[in-house]
């Protein structure tokens, strides 16, 4: 019996690739902050302002990988020919959100 990989890379099929890249990026950002903040900790002293900046740049970083997993489970790196039309609209959605404009009353 043969087993169908959920996130097989193929001509038309490239979200096995996204999830590769995006886990592979955010797992060396958390080493890279880990290695930092044991640097700043250890050897150089208090963590100072760029610090928080990077850490907090991180935690946004985290959150838009997650963003990317939820796209991809909704139809993000398939063709259209593989996904439903709802799908690729929620991936779409989730992906790429529309910014917020504010309504002007005078």
């Amino acid at each position: 019996m043969e087993s169908v990989s959920p996130y097989a890379v193929s001509a038309t099929n490239r979200s096995g690739l996204i999830v590769i890249v995006e886990t592979l990026f955010m797992t060396w950002m958390i080493i890279v902050s880990l290695i930092r903040l044991y640097m700043r900790l250890a050897i150089n002293g208090p963590v100072k302002i760029d610090d928080v900046i990077v850490f907090a740049g991180s935690l946004m970083a985290v959150a838009h990988v997650g963003t990317i997993m939820d796209a991809i489970s909704h139809g993000l790196g398939r063709s259209e020919d593989e996904s439903s039309p709802s799908n690729l609209t929620r991936a779409g959605k989730v992906a790429f959100p529309s910014p917020r404009t504010p309504k002007l009353s005078f």
